[in-house]
């Protein structure tokens, strides 16, 4: 791999940067601080391959980037960890857009006094309401900022590159002035500068997390967001989980979990395809791994979406969403945060 390159300077006592459209100024501590920019890559020739859609890439230091599939599809998620199993266990490895993406295969890393706190990568998310004369979706750009460890590895900011001329300068004001402090647990994604189609693509046109709330099941210890506009969930007896209902009447939600008795996740995950189709679903997309089973289908008027983890203790949790057809599109981006939302507690 080629030496990173590097786009230092230094700030010095009292500096203070403005990100006017962000809203946010912040003063740089007194003591000078130099950053940094270097450059390493994620293409596949440079990564080891850990399956068909997942690969581990060298990055900065003793740090390594995650790349693969954050919905089972053609969705891609990326997260920084000292290993694989570190970085599979970020925020970051569940976080991604709702329409199919893809990341760029350049990883910036801004560093202070040569120690690396953050990410920037060029994202590509397909926009189907614009096609080329082909009738495939003409990608728009989004530079996405992660904040590294200490702490969570998670994204911090959005930046639409054809709406911001400077969006580079962008992305490393939001790097250095927002990332080392963000909580990943408390925080959203901020949009720094103008908005655009790429980042209303992202689905950050503010702050969405005022308008969702948490869902959590102390029997099976697992925790999922509920969409804004949705009813409390509506536990079941045995408090495995319950139901929630979109106001709108078009959607049900069923969160839930359950032991693994008769054999594996994978196991689990076969005989809950077998079941669909006996109850008249046309499953038109299943995978599962080891770790998260995806499916979805169709009957009548109607669509669902299931997804499942492993959760402590031998057992596992679920989502199922059905709506009706015909909003697939309004729903795309519900169902993608739900899906990177649902998490196991600690074990």
């Amino acid at each position: 791999m080629k030496q990173p390159v590097t786009n230092g300077y230094i700030v010095g006592p009292g500096a203070i940067w403005t990100l006017i459209a962000a809203g946010l100024a912040q003063a740089v501590p007194a003591a000078a601080e130099t950053f940094n920019s270097s450059y390493t890559s994620a293409a596949p020739k440079d990564c080891r391959r850990i399956s068909s859609d997942e690969r581990i890439c060298r990055g900065m230091g003793k740090l390594w980037v995650l790349v693969g599939p954050a919905e089972g599809d053609f969705r891609e998620a990326v997260s920084v960890g000292r290993n694989r199993a570190a970085a599979a266990a970020e925020p970051a490895a569940r976080m991604t857009f709702g329409p199919f993406n893809s990341s760029g295969e350049t990883v910036e890393w801004r560093a202070v006094d040569g120690k690396p706190f953050a990410i920037i990568q060029r994202w590509y998310i397909a926009d189907i309401s614009d096609e080329d004369k082909d009738g495939r979706p003409i990608n728009k750009q989004v530079l996405v900022v992660t904040r590294l460890p200490p702490g969570s590895v998670c994204h911090v900011a959005y930046i639409d590159v054809k709406a911001n001329p400077d969006a580079n300068a962008l992305a490393r004001r939001a790097a250095d002035t927002i990332a080392r402090n963000f909580d990943c647990d408390e925080e959203g994604p901020r949009i720094v500068g103008v908005s655009g189609r790429g980042t209303e693509l992202a689905g950050r046109k503010g702050d969405d997390r005022i308008h969702w709330s948490g869902y959590g099941n102390a029997r099976f210890n697992y925790r999922i967001d509920i969409p804004p506009e949705y009813t409390e969930v509506d536990e079941s007896g045995n408090g495995d989980g319950g139901i929630s209902h979109g106001l709108d009447g078009r959607a049900e939600l069923s969160i839930w979990g359950q032991y693994l008795i008769d054999g594996s996740f994978t196991d689990n995950a076969k005989w809950r395809l077998e079941q669909d189709r006996k109850d008249g679903w046309t499953v038109t997309y299943e995978k599962s791994q080891p770790q998260w089973a995806v499916r979805s289908g169709t009957k009548g008027a109607r669509i669902f979406y299931e997804r499942g983890i492993p959760v402590c203790n031998g057992a596992a949790a679920f989502f199922r969403i059905e709506y009706d057809k015909g909003w697939e599109k309004a729903f795309d981006p519900i169902i993608a945060r739900l899906a990177k939302s649902l998490r196991s507690g600690e074990c």
